[in-house]
């Protein structure tokens, strides 16, 4: 069976020289290369909403619309913002239960209605408590769901132009030019353990004495392996709905990056050195956003992210459900996968490219 190693790479700040990529599979070279693309996209890491009744067809589409800057942290910090103040109530109180619907309005997204009608049917001292949180931390929502001249002015300030706060934040483009090798799944069968590794040589710097003001910066996103039989947009399709339906039971919010959240236990955490910490790594399907520093690390790099240095990524290679998959780890993953809904914002593109 044919499969499509599909990789994305882009060079910003360049210095003197481009770097060099380079693609092993089991410590043999499949290709070294020139990162010599400069030019992005800004529409793969869109997280747009995704309800119950969205369809592939909508979310293709959304992935289109222009978007500057993207913030997967707003919401879930006003849902931990109501969840907090739900506690000051007893749980077998009208109180908290009404909250505990405002809290789970926030977590679904999209029906600004349904979210509306639960705060206002909080008394007077709650609803003031929980606009508060809301004109906070999502003033998007506040002023779809809020704008009178009143709410606005008493609510909102800095001339209503509400301040996003932040925890981490992505690179707002992704690389335009993907590399597109063809491998025979036979290529797979002569280990027991298979690798993909993905060698980044940064290029030249200015470093002296141990200090470095200039070098190149290397983005890498994605990393794909796909079946030709399963690249059509019927299979995509039916993807898309199991996936869809799976994840919004278990009341996950599908964001396209880096992954589907919950929780708080499943947002990345940023760390000091450019790391995050993921207490829950997933599984992404045809490929990850993310990567540990090592095998068992809850530190890990965001792919899509600049690469300052040179770098090494190992992708093992497993079978499951009769195709072959990669992951971070050498043993088998276990749980369910999720469809990376990055592959969903680039069909259109990579079917051009495929053909």
């Amino acid at each position: 069976m044919k499969y499509y190693l599909i990789l994305g790479y882009e060079t910003i700040e360049k210095f003197r020289e481009f770097g060099r990529i380079q693609i092993f599979l089991n410590g043999t070279m499949l290709e070294n290369f020139t990162a010599d693309n400069e030019e992005s996209i800004s529409s793969v890491f869109h997280n747009t909403i995704i309800k119950k009744e969205t369809t592939l067809d909508d979310t293709i589409y959304n992935s289109k619309q222009l978007k500057n800057e993207l913030d997967t942290m707003n919401s879930t910090l006003a849902v931990q913002a109501v969840k907090k103040y739900a506690e000051k109530f007893e749980k077998s109180s009208n109180d908290y239960e009404n909250i505990k619907l405002v809290e789970l309005s926030i977590h679904r997204g999209g029906d600004h209605h349904e979210l509306k009608e639960h705060i206002n049917n909080l008394d007077h001292i709650n609803k003031h408590q929980i606009m508060m949180i809301i004109a906070k931390h999502i003033p998007d929502v506040f002023l779809q769901i809020f704008n009178n001249t009143y709410d606005k002015k008493h609510y909102l300030t800095d001339n209503l132009e509400p301040k996003v706060q932040k925890k981490y934040r992505v690179y707002d483009y992704q690389p335009k030019k993907l590399k597109i090798l063809q491998i025979d799944s036979d290529a797979f069968s002569n280990k027991e353990i298979n690798k993909f590794t993905i060698s980044v040589k940064g290029g030249p710097s200015n470093a002296t004495n141990g200090f470095t003001s200039k070098r190149n910066m290397i983005v890498i996103f994605p990393i794909f392996l796909i079946p030709e039989k399963m690249f059509t947009y019927e299979t995509l399709n039916k993807l898309y709905e199991r996936s869809k339906k799976y994840f919004l039971r278990k009341q996950y919010q599908l964001n396209s990056y880096p992954f589907y959240t919950s929780n708080l236990g499943h947002t990345p955490q940023p760390n000091k050195d450019g790391t995050y910490t993921i207490n829950e790594k997933p599984l992404q399907w045809p490929g990850l956003n993310y990567m540990p520093v090592d095998i068992r690390s809850k530190e890990c790099w965001f792919l899509g992210q600049p690469i300052g240095n040179d770098c090494n990524f190992n992708l093992y290679i497993h079978k499951k459900h009769k195709i072959y998959t990669i992951h971070h780890t050498p043993t088998p993953p276990k749980g369910r996968w999720e469809l990376n809904l990055c592959l969903v914002n680039m069909f259109e593109q990579l079917t051009k490219m495929l053909g």
